[in-house]
């Protein structure tokens, strides 16, 4: 169920750029939950990483 990939967090940006470090702690911790929307916003911005495909997203 994803509508809008509306943040009010400006940090989630951040680490959708810094594909990196958002895989390491970030989706695990605060972006658990809003994975699905995470993946709408990275597939929005056409943000592809080798480390984190908009394909497959950690489910962890």
């Amino acid at each position: 169920m994803v509508g809008t990939a509306h943040f009010e967090s400006r940090p989630t940006l951040a680490v959708v750029a810094d594909c990196d470090k958002h895989v390491q702690k970030p989706v695990r911790k605060n972006f658990r939950k809003s994975l699905d929307e995470l993946e709408d916003f990275c597939r929005i911005k056409e943000v592809l990483c080798p480390t984190c495909p908009t394909r497959t997203w950690p489910e962890r």
